[in-house]
């Protein structure tokens, strides 16, 4: 089998959070959710993250879909190794909005 280009590119990624603590909230010390995690996923391929409780799989699922930032490192998608930025989400819709709103006028 002829190997293709990535679909997925995800390099030296690593998110840490502070630890604040005192009187002044200064930072004590920092959790390493995630430390210099690395992997392509190819066409076909389908990728599971496995680990105990507590040890960054969500961390770093939302870090792939940059729902929050990374420390250092980054992830790529397709073939033009451009860092991917994040949608927008959409509002919920005004119609839905205004037919519960003329509801509530109508029950007077």
């Amino acid at each position: 089998m002829v190997q293709s280009e990535a679909l997925l590119t995800v390099s030296a990624l690593r998110k840490y959070f502070p630890v604040r603590g005192g009187i002044l909230q200064t930072v004590q010390a920092q959790v390493q959710a995630v430390d210099g995690v690395s992997f392509d996923v190819q066409r076909g391929e389908i990728l599971g993250i496995v680990g105990e409780s507590g040890c960054g799989k969500s961390t770093l699922a939302r870090l792939i879909q940059r729902l929050i930032e990374p420390d250092a490192g980054g992830r790529y998608v397709s073939q033009d190794k451009t860092p991917c930025r994040p949608q927008r989400r959409r509002s919920r819709p005004s119609a839905a909005r205004s037919r519960w709103s003329s509801r509530t006028r109508t029950h007077r």
